[in-house]
């Protein structure tokens, strides 16, 4: 298969893949949820009037208009869900995955299977966890959009120096061009490619047409992943904040100590004061 292009980071290209992110997000509220919205206007517009003439078919537009509410409610929770994944902190990358996959699966009709997502328990830093999971999120939507695939695979790894996704499906395929510019970026590819340099990773992928994609991702890692815990992210965060008062009590300690010291020191040069006074009286009454 032909391996695509890399491309290279420029100073632009935080910016850029800021603004590409928003984009996306117009793209999907408006093709999702604003239009359900719009058509609620035009539904509302057509049914108010019949409700003296043809009650019985108002209703009937109107129930019909409940459930395209019920369907929007329920794209902007996964639009919001995508936004900040809600397990993603909690239980760590695997349990994520996992529950995504089961999600895309069940709303596209695609048959999904992860390997490793469900033994996978390692924590690594939010940044490395967070780009892995948008990334699986850009490749399931090209998928969708664009592959007419009906199976994925998904496998997620991790060596001691490396943490690895892959991502392949049995769809169409494309034919992989050298980019000719960045004027007109193509968003997917080229924003999980984005993400994955801004962390020193790789991402590769491989396709020709008629044979499917296969998309794969490593970044390093040279510290020591932790081992999982039942509080997940929230526990790591109040042993942060458990750590900071602890030292914003010591701090305080040390500051009463040294105050104490410092009053101490005071009443020490005041009474060695008042002893010299004394004694320089004496003096003078004994010389008068």
């Amino acid at each position: 298969m032909n391996n695509a292009q890399v491309s290279t980071l420029d100073p632009t290209t935080f910016i850029q893949l800021q603004e590409e992110e928003r984009q996306r997000l117009a793209h999907a509220l408006m093709s999702g949820p604003g239009q359900i919205l719009a058509n609620t206007v035009t539904e509302f517009e057509y049914a108010l009037p019949l409700l003296e003439k043809n009650p019985a078919l108002a209703a009937a537009g109107l129930t019909a208009l409940r459930n395209e509410l019920r369907e929007g409610l329920a794209q902007l929770k996964e639009l919001v869900a995508e936004l900040q994944p809600p397990l993603l902190d909690e239980m760590g990358l695997g349990a994520s995955i996992s529950q995504y996959l089961k999600k895309f699966g069940a709303r596209s009709g695609i048959r999904v299977e992860c390997r490793g997502c469900e033994d996978f328990h390692a924590r690594y830093p939010h940044t490395i966890e967070l780009a892995l999971f948008r990334i699986l999120q850009e490749a399931m939507s090209n998928v969708a959009a664009h592959a007419k695939a009906t199976h994925v695979r998904v496998e997620l790894t991790r060596t001691p120096n490396y943490v690895s996704l892959s991502i392949q499906d049995n769809g169409r395929g494309f034919a992989p061009h050298p980019q000719t510019g960045f004027k007109k970026r193509p968003l997917g590819l080229m924003s999980m490619r984005d993400r994955i340099e801004l962390l020193s990773g790789q991402l590769q992928v491989f396709s020709e047409t008629g044979n499917g994609v296969r998309v794969e991702v490593k970044i390093p890692y040279h510290g020591h992943p932790a081992e999982p815990n039942h509080a997940g992210g929230r526990e790591t965060r109040e042993r942060t904040n458990e750590t900071h008062a602890q030292n914003a009590r010591q701090s305080n300690s040390n500051h009463q100590k040294k105050s104490s010291a410092d009053r101490r020191a005071k009443n020490d040069r005041a009474q060695n004061n008042k002893k010299s006074n004394g004694t320089q009286r004496n003096r003078t009454t004994r010389v008068r």
